[in-house]
């Protein structure tokens, strides 16, 4: 009777221990540190299966880590490992096509682990299925550093980041006439402007493929990005301090820039709150109160979706998703707004300004691109424009994010008076 009842008591304690462990095992992964406003895409190669004699390591899983990190960054990520000639030109170009999709205000970021190496001043991407013996196999069976920055050129994004994990202790330049043995990419001189290229290693040295799971370029870099407060530049002096710390001093990684404005991958805390995208995850923010109207068949369903759109001539800013609604402003042409959610029929978008205020505008009257031309100044409400007159400190009154802060101001402050009571602007936190 004891034996049955001793066993009786561990049987319900392994129970209690599997129960305690299914739902650690079914937790959610981490919520993203920051979601950004304008699009970002990043294709990602790692390449570590070649043939015995130059196999690597840990490309392949120094590419997973990177792609990891910069999905929870916001960024759209086509991750592609091992892979041949062909897939690596196709997934190169289809990169450049993304990026031309997502309009002038995307971010593009390509990163490359593997072998690679230079002929001429001109640095190659080795394929695994590349068959390089002499001078001549490098241009036939590699892939030309250029064709990133002609794709990404093509896409014409706002800013282009490029990072080369590669130069791996490699041994395929040993029988090279014009390549001594040790020597990896040289510097691309010639880049677009808006451009970062970031080298695991100096021009001309090789780099590290590690002891452990990861480069010590690789680990550097996904822990580095996601510090927040620091511009591309600062987050890359991270990188080589802790590179040259790993490596004993021998491996400095080096970057050179085209870049004209400050880029974050987590900006600071006061941009985040400017820009009405500080802990996007939660999901008092994520579904603000307008979509529990809408459920309750006040107006229409929306669907959480973040872009930039641009305003075409004539646009309106309205209080609700109706032609009937309030209007709030006229927007200026190529006025620049902050879209959080599209209605389920594609008819309206709803959007957020930097003073955290919830409108809506048709989506006729939006693009995703700002027009080619200069086009006529806007009009906004003769009452907005008596009691906004001057503008709230921090605003840019002459643009059509100021114009819209000021017009919703505006109608707040008529709103005690008992104007527009029906459809008060709601703030979205």
């Amino acid at each position: 009777m004891h034996t049955i009842a001793r066993f009786a008591s561990v049987l319900f304690a392994w129970l209690l221990l599997c129960a305690a462990a299914g739902p650690a095992a079914a937790r959610p992964a981490a919520p993203p540190p920051y979601v950004p406003r304008e699009p970002r895409i990043a294709l990602v190669i790692g390449n570590a299966d070649y043939a015995d004699a130059i196999k690597l390591a840990n490309p392949a899983k120094d590419a997973a880590l990177i792609g990891a990190t910069l999905e929870r960054l916001g960024f759209e990520v086509i991750l592609v490992t091992n892979a041949a000639q062909k897939p690596m030109q196709r997934a190169i170009v289809r990169f450049g096509d993304r990026l031309a999709e997502a309009g002038p205000n995307a971010v593009g970021l390509f990163y490359y682990a593997g072998h690679g190496l230079q002929l001429d001043g001109q640095n190659f991407l080795v394929p695994t299925d590349a068959d390089i013996s002499r001078e001549v196999d490098v241009e036939i069976n590699g892939v030309s550093a250029d064709l990133i920055l002609k794709q990404m050129a093509y896409g014409g994004s706002r800013v282009n980041i490029v990072i080369l994990d590669a130069c791996r202790n490699n041994p395929l330049a040993r029988d090279f006439r014009s390549v001594a043995p040790s020597q990896g990419f040289a510097e691309i001189r010639t880049k677009p402007k808006g451009t970062f290229i970031s080298y695991s290693t100096a021009p001309g040295e090789v780099a590290v493929d590690g002891d452990g799971d990861h480069s010590p370029f690789a680990e550097a870099v996904a822990a580095s990005m996601q510090l927040p407060g620091l511009d591309l530049a600062e987050v890359f002096q991270r990188v080589r301090e802790q590179v040259l710390a790993a490596t004993d001093d021998r491996q400095t990684p080096w970057d050179s820039s085209s870049l004209v404005k400050s880029f974050y991958f987590i900006p600071p805390a006061g941009e985040r709150a400017k820009d009405d995208l500080i802990a996007a995850a939660e999901p008092a923010q994520a579904e603000p109160p307008v979509l529990r109207l809408a459920e309750a068949g006040a107006a229409p369903a929306f669907v959480t979706q973040t872009r930039s759109l641009f305003a075409k001539p004539g646009s309106r800013l309205r209080a609700e998703p109706s032609k009937d609604a309030a209007i709030l402003a006229k927007l200026p042409a190529n006025a620049e707004l902050h879209a959080v959610a599209r209605s389920k029929d594609g008819a309206w978008w709803q959007v957020a300004t930097r003073a955290g205020a919830i409108a809506y505008v048709h989506a006729e009257a939006v693009s995703d691109f700002r027009a080619a031309r200069p086009l006529p100044a806007p009009r906004m409400p003769v009452a907005a424009a008596q009691q906004a007159a001057q503008p709230a400190a921090g605003k840019r009154a002459g643009t059509g994010i100021g114009l819209v802060d000021n017009a919703l101001n505006w109608l707040e402050a008529a709103s005690g008076a008992g104007q527009n009571q029906q459809n008060p602007v709601r703030a979205s936190r």
